[in-house]
């Protein structure tokens, strides 16, 4: 018997499976390591693709938020001044016990949010009138009623007026006090007041798309 050739046969049956598993087992890894990138790529492409998504929506959400507060604080400080000024015609009008006039207690911080909408010089006029509208509320409250007089009071409105109004403010005084409304006291505004309203109710109805977009670049 030919123990060599056994032993070589033998040899061949251990070896040779040996290698094939190991090869296999090698190319089963980089098939797994390949298929493994390639699951971990698309899973952060994905996690990409849904953060991006947040992002936006916060972008979205936030311009919206942004349109929505001016529109708000716009409109508060248009009325703050225009009823003042309504109701400071009223008064000169009529002479009567001057009622307390309301306006928001955070109007530099409601001016201030709308800063980028007006030019400095616009900025002071607004801040300048809210000073009379301060002083007007402070001469109020001090006012001793049982005196009937009121000359603090009459002196800070007709400050208001005519500042606001200039030479219309004649013109106004005349009219009878039904005709003196709103859309009367803004056509005969002086012509930078005018601006500023303009601005503000320009603000309070900017809400196409187009304003979203300049708020989302």
């Amino acid at each position: 018997m030919n123990y060599l050739a056994i032993i070589d046969n033998l040899k061949n049956s251990i070896i040779i499976p040996a290698v094939i598993g190991v090869f296999g087992a090698f190319l089963g890894g980089i098939v797994a390591t390949r298929l493994t990138n390639k699951t971990t790529e698309k899973v952060t492409q994905r996690n990409i693709d849904e953060q991006n998504k947040v992002i936006e929506e916060s972008k979205h959400i936030q311009a919206l938020t942004e349109i929505k507060l001016i529109r708000v604080k716009s409109r508060i400080v248009y009325n703050d001044i225009l009823n003042a000024c309504l109701e400071g015609f009223m008064y000169l009008k009529s002479k009567n016990q001057p009622t307390l006039i309301s306006i928001n207690y955070n109007y530099s911080e409601d001016v201030m949010f709308l800063y980028n909408r007006f030019t400095q010089e616009e900025l002071t006029l607004i801040y300048n009138i809210y000073g009379m509208l301060e002083k007007i509320r402070h001469d109020i409250l001090k006012s001793d009623y049982s005196t009937g007089r009121f000359l603090d009071v009459q002196f800070d409105f007709s400050m208001l007026v005519n500042t606001i109004f200039k030479d219309k403010y004649e013109k106004i005084i005349d009219f009878t006090p039904t005709l003196i409304t709103k859309d009367f006291l803004l056509d005969n505004m002086n012509s930078e007041y005018k601006i500023i309203f303009t601005k503000l109710n320009n603000s309070y109805l900017d809400i196409t798309s187009n304003a979203l977009k300049s708020h989302t670049t």
